[in-house]
């Protein structure tokens, strides 16, 4: 559920269209695939408990792929300010809470890319 709002999100920007297309995949990039692309991930996923569903804390992960500095710096701050306020209702998800704890960068040599992460914290509950 947490992913469907992700993809939602992600893919309804028309600045993270422009560069990467319908290149967002959830979990990891295809290794056929070239870069620019993104890939996100729940870290932590709700749970459920015998009463039903918890409020939870999930911690996500967006990983950017670019052979460009520039562009992969572009879309990772992009992507960020997605998920500065994020709130959302989708799926039976409901976002009270997001924060963006920091975005990482490193160069693959044997790919020859960049690859930015972005880690963020959504409090949300499901209903």
């Amino acid at each position: 559920m947490i992913l469907n709002a992700i993809y939602s999100r992600l893919s309804g920007s028309s600045e993270l269209a422009a560069v990467v297309g319908d290149k967002i995949y959830a979990v990891s990039v295809p290794e056929e695939d070239i870069a620019p692309a993104i890939a996100y991930n729940a870290v932590s996923v709700p749970f459920q408990t015998k009463y039903g569903y918890a409020d939870s804390t999930d911690q996500v992960e967006i990983m950017i792929l670019s052979k460009e500095y520039d562009q992969g710096a572009y879309l990772a701050n992009e992507t960020a300010k997605l998920f500065y306020s994020f709130g959302y209702n989708s799926d039976g998800v409901v976002a009270m809470h997001s924060k963006v704890d920091g975005i990482a960068r490193t160069y693959n040599d044997l790919y020859k890319e960049y690859l930015f992460i972005i880690n963020i914290t959504l409090k949300s509950k499901i209903t």
